[in-house]
């Protein structure tokens, strides 16, 4: 998975391309909060990026952990 820079970059380009986007994290680790984990990892970083925030927000349908603006659960 790209990090840093190039992740946004791919962000920028991709997300106003995409019309359905479903998000999900698989692990093959045992801890019950596991998923409470990665959600505030993604949590974290639409809180900190409100431009990221932006262009998920802008997706007409979007399912994941920490959905934003109109897509939260």
């Amino acid at each position: 998975m790209p990090s840093g820079s190039a992740r946004r970059r791919t962000d920028e380009i991709g997300l106003p391309l995409v019309d359905k986007f479903v998000s999900f994290d698989i692990t093959d680790g045992l801890d019950p909060e596991t998923g409470k984990t990665i959600a505030d990892l993604h949590q974290r970083r639409y809180d900190t990026d409100p431009d990221l925030t932006e262009l998920v927000s802008n997706i007409n349908q979007y399912e994941g952990s920490a959905a934003p603006g109109p897509h939260a659960a």
